[in-house]
């Protein structure tokens, strides 16, 4: 935004444009492809879908990760984990 931009907006406009910049969320769910049981042996095959999303809040982030996976089959879909990326440690 440019120095322009910021002194056409109102006091409101600008408050809510520094409180409520976009954040960047690590979204992740496990999911159970298939189980199959092969005598005493549980053979169960899972994956992991990851997604980088854009939101205001975590809610907000897991809700467009849960619209944007919703075509995604699995038999059983796993607990959605969130981390914002600010706070996922760099190696």
């Amino acid at each position: 935004m440019s120095a322009n931009d910021l002194h056409r907006c109102g006091y409101s406009q600008l408050i809510f444009l520094i409180f409520n910049q976009m954040k960047t969320f690590i979204i992740y769910q496990m999911q159970i492809d298939s189980k199959e049981i092969v005598g005493t042996n549980n053979n169960i095959l899972m994956s992991t879908i990851v997604r980088k999303v854009d939101a205001n809040s975590k809610e907000e982030a897991i809700g467009k990760f849960i619209i944007g996976t919703s075509s995604i089959k699995a038999q059983q879909k796993l607990n959605v984990e969130c981390i914002e990326l600010s706070e996922l440690a760099s190696l």
